[in-house]
């Protein structure tokens, strides 16, 4: 459905070790001024979050579950994920899908399972090639 290109492990592989970067990056400024770390976040999860920071142009990178349950009444997850996509192409922040719903959480350390993660910022995050 909107998922344009193609999926693999390796893709999924630099996700993952991106966000378990970007999370440690986070929690070690929680731990050092947990009032910073919310002003100077890393990432952003979920579609209302993802859709304030592009109205902010605050995104550097868009990952998205290919996974994600078909709703396609007005407002449904398919017409919010198309607005986010074109969006993303209209402000050039590339869009990668990769990992399921539940391996987003986790890479996240979440607990649920995550659809979108939204990197505001990715300094200092050298992904393994």
């Amino acid at each position: 459905r909107y998922c344009d290109h193609v999926l693999s492990k390796e893709i999924n592989n630099y996700i993952w070790d991106l966000l378990r970067e970007l999370v440690r990056f986070q929690d070690r400024q929680y731990q050092k001024d947990p009032i910073k770390a919310k002003i100077r976040r890393r990432y952003v999860l979920g579609l209302r979050e993802i859709q304030k920071y592009l109205r902010l142009k605050k995104l550097k990178c868009v990952v998205i579950s290919p996974n994600l349950e078909k709703i396609t009444y007005e407002g449904g997850i398919d017409h919010t994920l198309q607005r986010i996509i074109e969006t993303c192409h209209f402000q050039n922040v590339p869009v990668v899908f990769g990992l399921n719903r539940h391996s987003l959480g986790r890479a996240v350390k979440r607990h649920v399972p995550v659809s979108i993660v939204g990197v505001v910022n990715y300094d200092g995050v050298h992904v393994r090639m």
